[in-house]
């Protein structure tokens, strides 16, 4: 359990540490940041993941919480971006339990680098 919080972890941080100028007309919906959203986690290194019914992904929200759900049980905690983009911080109780460096982020993809691997998420919402 306490591996699938620390993926899931460092995957909402490296999602929020993606940051950029997001304009819109008036008459159209400002676009949301890429990091917030639902996530699924994808691939670590070069092992593809299946669907597996206990790690139903994360969720990234934009008032800075990370909400994660492993069957019945969910597990919140704040997250927060570097300034350059590159390192998502987990925090609780106000301290950085996790940080998180961010290879990539797009609207549907996020990875972040795990030693020499990469683990990548997909957004499902």
């Amino acid at each position: 359990m306490k591996g699938i919080v620390q993926v899931l972890l460092v995957f909402s941080l490296a999602f929020n540490a993606c940051t950029g100028d997001h304009s819109s007309s008036s008459e159209e919906e400002p676009t949301k940041h890429a990091i917030i959203g639902k996530w699924q986690l994808a691939q670590v290194g070069d092992s593809i993941v299946i669907e597996n019914p206990h790690v139903i992904g994360m969720e990234f929200t934009e008032d800075g919480k990370i909400i994660q759900r492993d069957g019945p049980q969910v597990y919140e905690a704040k997250y927060m971006l570097s300034d350059d983009t590159t390192t998502i911080s987990v925090m609780e109780g106000g301290k950085v339990v996790e940080e998180f460096k961010v290879r990539s982020l797009t609207q549907q993809e996020l990875v972040l680098e795990e030693g020499y691997d990469g683990i990548k998420f997909v957004k499902i919402k």
